[in-house]
Protein backbone atom coordinates (compact mmCIF):
# COMPACT_ATOMS: atom_id res chain seq x y z
CA UNK A 1 0.00 0.00 0.00
CA UNK A 2 1.50 3.79 -1.12
CA UNK A 3 0.12 6.20 1.42
CA UNK A 4 0.01 10.05 1.24
CA UNK A 5 2.48 11.65 4.09
CA UNK A 6 0.68 14.99 3.77
CA UNK A 7 -2.89 13.13 3.87
CA UNK A 8 -2.91 10.44 5.28
CA UNK A 9 -4.65 8.88 2.71
CA UNK A 10 -4.36 5.39 0.47
CA UNK A 11 -3.20 6.46 -2.86
CA UNK A 12 -4.49 5.00 -6.03
CA UNK A 13 -3.23 2.95 -9.11
CA UNK A 14 -3.38 5.51 -12.24
CA UNK A 15 -1.03 3.82 -14.52
CA UNK A 16 0.77 0.42 -15.10
CA UNK A 17 3.26 -0.09 -16.98
CA UNK A 18 5.28 3.30 -16.68
CA UNK A 19 9.04 3.54 -17.93
CA UNK A 20 11.46 5.16 -15.14
CA UNK A 21 14.62 6.36 -17.78
CA UNK A 22 17.60 8.24 -17.24
CA UNK A 23 21.12 8.55 -19.09
CA UNK A 24 20.50 8.42 -22.73
CA UNK A 25 17.10 6.33 -21.75
CA UNK A 26 18.46 2.95 -23.06
CA UNK A 27 17.62 1.66 -19.61
CA UNK A 28 14.44 2.09 -17.82
CA UNK A 29 12.63 0.88 -14.48
CA UNK A 30 9.37 -0.02 -15.54
CA UNK A 31 6.54 0.74 -12.53
CA UNK A 32 2.94 1.77 -11.91
CA UNK A 33 1.80 5.54 -11.14
CA UNK A 34 0.05 6.34 -7.76
CA UNK A 35 -2.03 9.20 -7.04
CA UNK A 36 -3.05 10.72 -3.59
CA UNK A 37 -7.02 10.97 -4.40
CA UNK A 38 -6.69 14.26 -1.70
CA UNK A 39 -4.33 16.65 -2.52
CA UNK A 40 -2.79 14.79 -6.09
CA UNK A 41 0.60 14.23 -5.20
CA UNK A 42 1.97 11.36 -7.76
CA UNK A 43 4.48 8.54 -7.31
CA UNK A 44 5.91 6.05 -9.56
CA UNK A 45 7.19 2.47 -7.55
CA UNK A 46 9.00 0.52 -9.33
CA UNK A 47 10.96 -3.02 -9.59
CA UNK A 48 14.19 -2.97 -8.36
CA UNK A 49 16.11 -3.84 -11.44
CA UNK A 50 16.27 -1.93 -14.75
CA UNK A 51 15.45 -3.28 -18.02
CA UNK A 52 17.64 -2.56 -21.24
CA UNK A 53 15.52 -1.11 -24.24
CA UNK A 54 18.07 -1.37 -27.03
CA UNK A 55 15.87 0.34 -29.56
CA UNK A 56 14.00 2.48 -27.36
CA UNK A 57 10.95 0.56 -27.89
CA UNK A 58 8.91 0.74 -24.68
CA UNK A 59 9.30 5.01 -24.94
CA UNK A 60 6.49 6.61 -24.35
CA UNK A 61 4.68 10.07 -23.57
CA UNK A 62 4.02 8.64 -19.76
CA UNK A 63 7.92 7.51 -19.23
CA UNK A 64 9.49 9.41 -16.35
CA UNK A 65 12.87 10.70 -16.95
CA UNK A 66 15.18 11.42 -13.98
CA UNK A 67 17.83 13.96 -14.04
Amino acid sequence: MQVCVKCKKEMKCEKNGVAVRFGNGEHAYMGDTFKCPTCGTEIVVTNPLPIFDQGLKLKSDDDVWMD
